[in-house]
């Protein structure tokens, strides 16, 4: 018994009870996440890319204090642009934030905000 699983793919487990659920799926390596402009004054933008969305795949936006800031769900979205806002519409001050993609694997970086 084996697997025959194309190069760039990976093989994820889910353990359920007394089950095991097995996909392949595209491996994080070539996901990309493109953001301009960077630092940033009024909104940015995401671009998405090689984004496998195998569950939700959810985009969040951390201050450094790790507060959640926003959390947007991207399946199916090639780019979302945020305007410095948290979930509350405040605007946020300018400083270093943290964002995470995350759709099973995580990709992650930083943002600056300037006045």
């Amino acid at each position: 018994c084996g697997w025959d699983v194309e190069p760039g793919y990976i093989v994820r487990y889910k353990l359920e009870g007394d089950s095991i659920s097995t996909k392949i799926v595209p491996s994080s390596i070539n996901a990309e996440v493109n953001i301009y402009p960077n630092p940033f004054d009024h909104q940015i933008s995401f671009n998405f890319s090689n984004i496998y969305a195998s569950e939700q795949a959810i985009l969040r936006i951390y201050d450094l204090h790790g507060r959640l800031l926003v959390e947007e769900k991207i399946n199916n979205i090639q780019t979302l642009t945020w305007n410095g806002t948290d979930m509350n519409g405040m605007d946020v001050p300018p400083g270093m934030y943290i964002y995470k993609v995350d759709n099973g694997l995580a990709i992650a970086g930083k943002i600056l905000k300037i006045k």
